[in-house]
């Protein structure tokens, strides 16, 4: 993973809700996120935000990417997944696996959205 973890000092994080922004979940890195899945969504692991990567932002597009880790023993696929913070609330987005370690497996969400 080559993007560094953005966090603002003066970050204040607040409810995830849409429509969701870039300056929404700079607030949360390095934060853990419970992660609803498998068969029912009866399955809860924990996600950790370790970055996230800037694209295009500007009057019309908001670009950026998250990148998240996780356990080896349980892997999510491609899916929509239910994640919880006790500061964000919960909310729904679509994840894919990117990567695997011995030690971790990697996880993405893209956004591009319009204003």
């Amino acid at each position: 993973m080559t993007a560094a973890p953005l966090v603002a000092a003066d970050s204040v994080r607040q409810a995830l809700i849409a429509p969701y922004s870039y300056e929404q979940f700079k607030a949360y890195v390095g934060e853990s996120f419970r992660v609803w899945g498998g068969e029912g969504l009866g399955r809860v692991i924990e996600l950790r935000l370790e970055s996230i990567e800037v694209g295009q932002i500007d009057a019309k597009v908001e670009q950026f990417k998250l990148f998240f880790s996780g356990p080896t023993d349980y892997k999510l696929d491609k899916n929509s997944y239910k994640f919880q913070h006790p500061q964000s609330g919960v909310f729904r987005l679509w994840l894919e696996p990117i990567a695997d370690s011995t030690s971790q497996r990697w996880y993405r969400v893209d956004f591009n959205l319009l204003r």
